[in-house]
């Protein structure tokens, strides 16, 4: 199926995702988290906790900026996962808020537990601002005001500690609407969500929940019970898993027809989760160590995606038997990634990976590096996908490239490739019919198969197509098109101003409307602008040129020794030193020039003989006219911008004709015209 837009993005959520950037431990370079006064919402924060801003060793904390009005309460969860410690190092993450003159207003730290929990309510009776800071406690904030101000690690971390991720919900406490944020205790609980958007914590002892209405996500980790959840209706619930620093086995079992049975285990033994129905997304976060992720061959019906990350280590994704479609991150790790028939998404990051489609419509997506990427889905072996590391494509079909200048090789089956950003190189290979899609940038399409299409928006760059097809029609939004190879071609352009270049054959190119150029390879050519100012660069008198009346001011560039204008066509332009003879129309053309002595012969009409720059040498005109009386045939040389006027020239009467001469070293012999015949109105100046 085709691939929309919004698979441009990033993974399936029902909560807006934001990731710390560096230098982000100050109040005033805090990521915004988009939560605005008088706004109910959530958003999940990602990042790490380790060393400080651009690998300073004075302890890493992130900031995350929001707005509460008079009386709105802010509920922050945080649950972290702790990488391999070594040398003594700690792990013990640590909450604190901010208001913006830097005073600290609340703090959790959940004692030695990976997990804190705060609620805080703004009763100053204005709409403020405020910043929650995650950190490690060793490196907790003493100046909120200085992104590299905390009290130093006990061991001055020079890497990350762990991953956490940390839910941030805005609401008002007399709205029962607006979605909350829901933490059981040790022991059973029974926990159930609102109306609104919930996210419900998961914790010790066997709890059982129901979601209610809204999106809402449910959060478990191998610290939490044995659970039962329904996700209380149709709408985009998740089952959020975050998994600890020991390699894991997860499990996707068939439970019903709707619901499934998930398992996870690790050196601790096994844990479970039921899901009755309605949970439409699997979440889960491996966490440090090589994760394994095993899926049924059929779960039941309501689950769609199932999203799966790792943390830089080697994981594995075996989907082999599975009909559905998922949805698959790898981690910056080794990753092996199989699935099945169903048309899955997989997200291309770093490391060395495997990823093997099966046998459904299937797509690498590339969306989130800033980066240039290239994929060439012939090759079997690995590639080096450009800075993604070695990874090996087999039995993937579409690809989406991130945003640097991507080069994109499709294959002998139907491909769909998306370019997105930059200037991309877009190739469909042959066989079946491909789908091109550039994005912005001036992106370049290799087209071999006959039934590609190209897909471009308008404002999206200056974009050309190279074709070895015998015929082609550019699609709407793209520029340029050019014949590779020596068979005969036919080429049609568009209502924009085309630049269409032949091959080695005879070839038919069409501009249609729009300013177009033709450029001419080797063979006998024939070109057609139509409507618009076109320029026809010309290398062999075997070309045609065709235009009819009305179409535009047209032009021929060539650097043959002798041309002679087609009908309908205005303007002659010699290149080059040697000489040539040029020959209009009957209608007004403009001639001009090379270095070399040129002849022209207007044949009739009011030409004009452009001279405006020095350089021109002597030039001849067989048949000038410089009969004032006559207009529909009066002809004139252009000096326009030399500074010159009629005093400035030279008339001179010589055998045949008058030699006028022009300052700078230029002259045109006028043949069969006397000298009285000349005055300032046979000049433009």
């Amino acid at each position: 199926m085709p691939i929309q837009q919004t698979d441009l993005i990033t993974r399936t959520s029902v909560v807006p995702e934001i990731s710390q950037a560096e230098d982000d431990g100050s109040i005033f370079s805090a990521n915004w988290t988009g939560l605005s006064a008088g706004v109910a919402g959530t958003v999940q924060a990602n990042g790490f906790i380790g060393d400080g801003p651009f690998g300073l060793t004075t302890g890493d904390h992130d900031g995350f900026r929001f707005e509460l009005a008079a009386g709105w309460s802010v509920s922050i969860d945080m649950d972290a996962s702790a990488f391999g410690l070594h040398n003594g190092e700690s792990f013990d993450p640590f909450v604190q808020i901010f208001n913006s003159a830097g005073a600290q207003v609340a703090s959790n730290d959940d004692d030695d537990g990976l997990d804190s929990f705060l609620t805080f309510t703004n009763v100053t009776g204005t709409t403020q601002t405020y910043t929650v800071f995650v950190s490690d406690l060793d490196t907790t904030v003493t100046d909120p005001n200085n992104s590299g101000a905390s009290t130093g690690s006990v061991n001055s971390p020079t890497s990350d500690l762990g991953f956490y991720r940390m839910f941030i919900n805005t609401f008002d406490p007399g709205n029962a609407a607006h979605g909350r944020i829901i933490v059981g205790t040790a022991g059973a609980d029974a926990l159930d969500g609102t109306a609104g958007n919930d996210v419900i914590e998961l914790k010790g002892g066997n709890d059982t929940s129901n979601g209610g209405g809204g999106n809402d996500v449910f959060r478990w980790d191998m610290f939490d019970g044995s659970d039962t959840i329904d996700g209380g209706g149709p709408q985009s619930n998740v089952l959020d898993v975050l998994g600890n620093e020991l390699g894991q086995q997860f499990t996707v079992g068939t439970f019903n027809g709707f619901g499934f049975l998930f398992t996870a285990n690790d050196l601790n033994g096994a844990k479970t989760v039921t899901v009755n129905q309605w949970i439409q997304n699997l979440d889960v976060h491996g966490g440090d160590g090589n994760d394994n992720l095993v899926v049924g061959a059929s779960v039941g019906s309501d689950l769609q995606t199932i999203t799966f990350w790792g943390d830089g280590n080697d994981n594995s994704v075996s989907a082999s038997t599975a009909t559905k479609a998922f949805r698959i991150f790898g981690g910056d790790g080794n990753d092996i990634l199989v699935t099945g028939s169903g048309a899955d998404k997989f997200f291309g990051n770093d490391g060395d990976d495997f990823m093997n489609g099966g046998a459904g419509v299937d797509e690498l997506n590339f969306a989130s590096l800033g980066r240039d990427v290239n994929v060439d889905l012939n090759i079997t072996t690995a590639q080096n996908t450009g800075g993604a590391g070695f990874d090996t494509i087999l039995n993937i079909e579409n690809v989406v490239g991130g945003s640097g200048w991507d080069t994109l090789h499709g294959n002998t089956v139907s491909n769909y490739l998306i370019g997105g950003e930059g200037n991309d190189k877009l190739l469909g290979g042959e066989g079946a019919a491909n789908t091109l899609q550039g994005g912005t940038g001036n992106d370049t399409y290799f087209v071999e198969a006959a039934g590609d299409t190209i897909v471009e928006f308008a404002n999206e760059g200056t974009d050309s197509v190279q074709t070895t097809l015998t015929s082609f029609t550019l699609a709407a939004n793209v520029e340029n098109l050019t014949k590779v190879g020596s068979s005969g071609f036919t080429g049609v352009g568009n209502g924009l101003n085309n630049i269409m270049t032949g091959g080695s054959g005879n070839d038919y190119l069409v501009g249609f409307g729009g300013n177009d150029t033709f450029i001419d390879g080797a063979g006998a050519n024939t070109f057609q602008g139509g409507t618009g100012n076109d320029i026809y660069a010309v290398q062999s008198n075997a070309d045609t040129v065709t235009e009819f009346v009305g179409e535009g001011n047209d032009q021929v560039q060539t650097f043959l020794s002798s041309y002679t204008l087609a009908a309908n066509v205005e303007q002659l332009v010699f290149i080059g030193s040697i000489d040539h003879t040029g020959v209009g129309n009957s209608i007004a053309n403009t001639f001009t020039g090379g270095a070399g002595t040129d002849v022209w012969t207007g044949a009739g009409g009011t030409d004009t003989y452009n001279f405006r720059t020095s350089g021109n040498g002597l030039d001849i005109v067989t048949d000038f006219n410089a009969d004032n009386a006559n207009a529909a045939e009066h002809d004139h040389i252009d000096l326009t911008g030399r500074g010159l006027n009629f005093a400035s020239l030279a008339v001179t009467t010589v055998s045949g004709g008058v030699v006028v001469g022009i300052p700078g070293g230029d002259a045109v012999f006028l043949q069969g015209v006397s000298a009285g015949a000349v005055d300032a109105n046979d000049f433009f100046f």
